[in-house]
């Protein structure tokens, strides 16, 4: 009832800051919380009623062609709002609903009375019905300024769902299946930390009919980049498995699939939005290798299943099943050192001309890393600054910047001492370290 008063009773009068010792207190909205939960119990004995005209056109909302969980959840809504809305329009002939809504202060409100109020109960039925932790999160991501990397739950489903968001700053999301693990951080290299803890799991069982991402969806662990320029945000909820099956992405029409990479529709937010399976869970939530994905129905098995929701807020819409990085298995990545060691600056010794070694090896033009990342990299790194250095030697260079260096948190302090260390090196150049946010 608050977001309905703020967001629809004084939608109109932007900055409510001057009005904060004239708005209603709890005790002025709790007449009309009791208006409403009156009319929502009407509402749902007319829907248990046999034969009734709400509950033929709840039954046609949940089993038409566009049926489903959202169609009713909007279904339940509009007749909501449509029954209050007939209340507050009859005025003083319902003395109940005038004696609610009467009382109620409108600070800078130069609206009729009765307008703020329709705007209430919209934005409070909207709210109570399509209210979710995605939707508060994505009009916080709407309405807010600045660079942000979050972490948001509360505490109704924080037993089944977690949502991430990110603007401005980067934030990551590894999933490791075998393990019923996920990790997650704005330091990429972090979510690295159950890397070589688990076993190979076993393949899914197979699916039937073609499907060319079959074997891709067989991944041991990933990790997905949220887009940080776009801005991008993230709803993963876990529980029972969607009925009826969905299809696998890639798959053609009629063929049913599970598993990794299938395609659901999730309500949330008010919307059928694609979600993407990442894993299942099986028994106890598959700790012990090898257990996380088995097949549905399967005597003596609860499944779980984690689905993934991403909407990018300023650009193509791309499915994380499409943008994820092997973790496990990838032969340019490796996994964080053990840390957990009788002599850890004893085995930082020992380690030096074996991680030495193998820099140098990387760098080699004329071996097998002839082609790694950071030889071309290097490379390419180099060249440029060469053409930079010759436009300052020939005075044709035009005062722009030569080299900009971008960190987040942690890592900007990285970027600031080869910053000054680039500078000592090439007194000429002009190079700026910015933090990735600014």
């Amino acid at each position: 009832m608050r977001y309905g008063y703020v967001y629809g009773a004084l939608a109109s009068v932007g900055d409510l800051a001057s009005h904060c010792d004239e708005l209603a207190d709890p005790i002025q909205l709790e007449s009309i919380v009791r208006l409403c939960t009156t009319e929502w119990q009407r509402l749902l004995s007319e829907a248990e009623a046999r034969g009734s005209e709400v509950a033929a056109q709840l039954l046609a909302a949940s089993t038409g062609e566009s049926g489903g969980e959202s169609e009713l959840l909007r279904c339940y809504e509009r007749l909501m709002r449509e029954r209050l809305h007939a209340r507050v329009e009859a005025g003083t002939s319902d003395p109940v609903a005038f004696a609610a809504f009467e009382p109620i202060p409108l600070p800078g409100v130069v609206l009729a009375r009765r307008v703020a109020m329709m705007g209430l109960i919209t934005e409070a039925c909207s709210a109570f019905f399509f209210g979710d932790l995605l939707r508060g999160t994505l009009e916080l991501m709407a309405n807010a300024q600045g660079s942000f990397g979050l972490v948001l739950s509360h505490s109704l489903d924080a037993g089944g769902e977690v949502v991430f968001a990110s603007r401005g700053q980067t934030m990551s999301i590894a999933f490791y299946p075998a393990l019923g693990c996920v990790t997650f951080g704005s330091e990429a290299a972090a979510t690295k930390v159950c890397m070589g803890m688990q076993n190979p799991a076993p393949k899914p069982p197979k699916r039937t009919g073609p499907d060319p991402e079959a074997e891709e969806a067989e991944a041991v662990s990933f990790r997905f980049d949220l887009d940080d320029v776009a801005g991008e945000v993230v709803l993963l909820r876990w529980g029972e498995v969607p009925q009826p099956p969905a299809m696998a992405q890639g798959a053609s029409s009629g063929i049913l699939a599970g598993g990794p990479g299938t395609r659901h529709l999730l309500c949330c937010a008010g919307h059928d939005r694609d979600a993407v399976e990442v894993c299942r869970l099986s028994g106890g939530g598959g700790t012990s290798g090898g257990g996380w994905w088995r097949k549905a129905g399967a005597e003596g098995t609860t499944e779980r299943v984690l689905l993934c929701v991403n909407i990018v807020q300023h650009g193509e819409q791309v499915s994380m099943w499409q943008r994820r990085l092997q973790l496990d298995g990838n032969p340019l990545l490796s996994a964080p050192p053990n840390v957990l060691c009788a002599d850890p600056v004893g085995r930082d010794l020992l380690d030096t001309p074996r991680i030495l070694g193998e820099i140098t090896a990387d760098f080699d033009a004329r071996g097998v890393a002839a082609k790694s990342a950071n030889l071309v990299s290097a490379w390419t790194f180099t060249n440029k600054l060469r053409q930079r250095l010759k436009r300052h030697r020939s005075g044709t260079h035009d005062g722009s910047v030569d080299i900009l260096i971008t960190g987040c948190e942690v890592s900007l302090w990285v970027g600031e001492q080869f910053a000054a260390d680039l500078q000592l090196v090439y007194p000429r150049l002009r190079i700026e370290v910015r933090a990735d946010g600014a």
